[in-house]
């Protein structure tokens, strides 16, 4: 499927339609999962901060929602090996971040992780079979549940993606076969409101090979321990598992229950 197909913007992406593919001649439809978005809310943001390292951004305002003026200058070393525990309600994740393929990603992540900020959020939507979606700061408060899936860190990423000869690019082009894919489960990458370097702090954890997203999104992590964990999250009761709907008919696929990130902590190796 073209990417042009998965790209359509929403008004709430904890409701983000599937992309329904009539075949010619037959009654029956197909439900191609739609990929993990955000609804493009993001406005400009002051250049970054003089200096180096993590500590020279400050959250703005105060509250769990926290918001920064630009994103983390690199304070990550690419030639180490950095490793994110996701300790969540139903257990603990572990991911091998990659670096070398997404070094902006991963340091933001890593500063984000290293502030707090994911503490609290929750897993906003799981669609069976295809992937589990967090990292919404808004999720930590359940009187704006109508914005689940639209919150940012206040500032935004480039694309990054790894050609299989080593060098590392923000724009895709057919002179770079990808050295990652989605082609297993357990992916980490980042979500996207469908157009170009519009990633912010969520991201999604693949529960089998989607290699339709391939191109589409930053692609940063690997789970390597915990994956039994990822599919019992992706094994939750939704209001669109519960009635055999997909999100295109109206259906909502925001856990019955809330399924949380109490915190994830960086290993440097």
């Amino acid at each position: 499927m073209r990417k042009s197909r998965l790209s359509a913007l929403v008004a709430v992406a904890s409701a983000i339609p599937l992309v329904v593919a009539a075949c010619s001649g037959d009654s029956t439809a197909t439900d191609t999962p739609t990929a993990p978005t955000i609804a493009p809310t993001v406005t400009a943001t002051a250049p970054p901060s003089p200096g180096t390292g993590f500590a020279t951004l400050t959250p703005q305002g105060g509250g769990k929602t926290k918001q920064y003026a630009s994103a983390p200058p690199l304070a990550i070393n690419p030639s180490k090996q950095y490793f994110a525990t996701l300790a969540t309600s139903k257990g603990n994740v572990r991911i091998q971040l990659l670096p070398k393929s997404a070094p902006q990603t991963v340091n933001s992540f890593v500063f984000l992780a290293r502030d707090g900020y994911f503490n609290g959020i929750l897993f906003h939507r799981v669609v069976n079979g295809f992937m589990v979606q967090s990292g919404d700061p808004l999720t930590t408060d359940s009187s704006r549940v109508a914005s689940w899936g639209t919150g940012t860190p206040g500032y935004t990423l480039p694309d990054e993606f790894l050609c299989t000869d080593g060098k590392a690019t923000n724009t895709l082009h057919p002179t770079c076969p990808l050295a990652n894919t989605f082609d297993k489960a357990g992916v980490m990458a980042m979500a996207n409101t469908g157009q170009p370097h519009t990633s912010g702090s969520q991201f999604f954890i693949t529960l089998g090979a989607q290699t339709f997203l391939n191109g589409g999104y930053t692609l940063f992590g690997q789970v390597v321990s915990g994956q039994d964990v990822v599919q019992a999250i992706g094994a939750v009761s939704t209001a669109c598992s519960r009635t055999g709907q997909s999100e295109g008919q109206g259906c909502s696929s925001r856990p019955d229950q809330p399924v949380v990130i109490n915190s994830v902590s960086i290993e440097e190796q």
